[in-house]
């Protein structure tokens, strides 16, 4: 009778549980499908891998190439919106606990170059200088500073204003025998071509290093000042910041809808939520369809002039204007304040007037250029303000 029961027991026992899925797994099928054109298939497949391994930061690595390949072949709005989707995959991978300085080395290689567009020239169009620079790569590479120095040394006789020639030179110190050396140089760079974010962001790094850490805050906070849109810098100012005890906050900017373009550009918003509120239903639509440019503005009656909406910054501002309008006066009917969290932060933005400083750091855009610049010039020191008060990123 024993044996009968034990055998019962084995017979009714549960199977024995699955081993979990390997990352590899998900990440070749995910792989697979993307290359057979089955896009939502692949980037559901990296959502389940993330939801397995949730440590693991290859799903971010591939779902930032995947954005970065549909930017590449997008107009130029939906380039926009995908790239900075991309942007925030890696800064997911740089945030990420426990990895290396290499790795975190590579995620500023692909975040500075996500934006190497914007910046200036920073090389030469002399040939001997420009061979001098290239004989100082090779001896860099080999990690013989001495002899790089004096190859950037001959460069620089070639043209005092080789940008990237200083900006090396003071890598070579920074590798060798100390930051003093370092800070010297990276600083002429700086100041050879202020508008060059990755001069600023080694300088910031050398002052660190040399114990200046408030100069290194200044450098930084210039930069973000020029190149809002400039993921890398923000990150290196959040470090720097949360490492003297002032934290800031990522925006996090989670609509409730996705935007997706077809193949003729046409826009369509897919709502994540089935359970959406007055802003849900009423505004977040409206918003995005019309800061993304597919919503068109005329006059409410003939004889009046449509509102100016003819550059990307009055678009953007002219609809985030409407919905925060309507947002304060339904949270006026209602006696209740906006539960939407980041249209709440939004109207509070507004109310300080403080919208367009909101709209130019945390939603930055490159085609805001010239309305940044005059805003800038109108209003000294505002963004330093703007970061201090809010302490907010994108």
């Amino acid at each position: 009778m024993l044996s009968i029961a034990l055998a019962a027991l084995v017979v009714a026992a549960p199977p024995a549980p699955e081993a979990p899925r390997s990352m590899a797994s998900f990440c070749e099928e995910a792989v697979r499908k993307f290359g057979s054109g089955d896009l939502n298939g692949g980037l559901g497949l990296l959502d389940a891998a993330q939801k397995a391994h949730p440590r693991d930061s290859k799903p971010h690595w591939l779902r930032a190439q995947v954005l970065l390949a549909i930017a590449a072949k997008s107009g130029p709005v939906a380039a926009g919106w995908y790239r900075c989707r991309a942007e925030d995959e890696l800064e997911s991978v740089y945030l990420a606990p426990g990895g290396s300085n290499d790795d975190r080395s590579t995620l500023q290689v692909l975040l500075d170059d996500l934006h190497g567009r914007d910046y200036p020239d920073v090389g030469s169009r002399h040939p001997k200088a420009r061979e001098a620079f290239k004989e100082a790569e090779t001896f860099f590479g080999a990690k013989d500073y001495a002899k790089a120095r004096t190859a950037y040394a001959r460069a620089l006789a070639q043209d005092p204003g080789f940008v990237l020639a200083m900006l090396y030179m003071g890598d070579t110190y920074h590798g060798d025998i100390g930051d003093p050396e370092a800070l010297a140089w990276y600083r002429r760079a700086a100041q050879a071509q202020p508008n060059y974010p990755r001069a600023w962001r080694y300088l910031s790094d050398a002052c660190i290093a040399a114990g200046q850490r408030r100069e290194a805050e200044e450098a930084l906070m210039a930069r973000v000042a020029s190149h809002p849109g400039n993921r890398l810098l923000w990150l290196k100012l959040a470090d720097l910041r949360a490492q003297g005890g002032r934290p800031m906050r990522k925006l996090d900017f989670v609509p409730p809808f996705v935007p997706g373009w077809d193949k003729d550009g046409k826009l369509s918003l897919k709502a994540t939520n089935h359970f959406l509120d007055f802003a849900g239903k009423e505004i977040w639509p409206v918003l995005l369809a019309g800061s993304l440019g597919a919503v068109k503005v005329e006059a409410k009656s003939a004889g009046q002039e449509a509102p100016p909406v003819g550059t990307p910054f009055q678009r953007e501002i002219f609809f985030w204007t409407a919905a925060l309008q309507a947002l304060d006066a339904e949270a006026r009917r209602t006696g209740e304040p906006p539960r939407d969290r980041i249209l709440g932060e939004f109207l509070r933005f507004r109310k300080d007037g403080q919208l367009e400083a909101a709209l130019f750091l945390l939603r930055y855009q490159e085609a805001f250029r010239p309305e940044f610049e005059a805003w800038k010039k109108a209003h000294p020191g505002a963004v330093q303000a703007f970061i201090r008060d809010y302490g907010y990123r994108p």
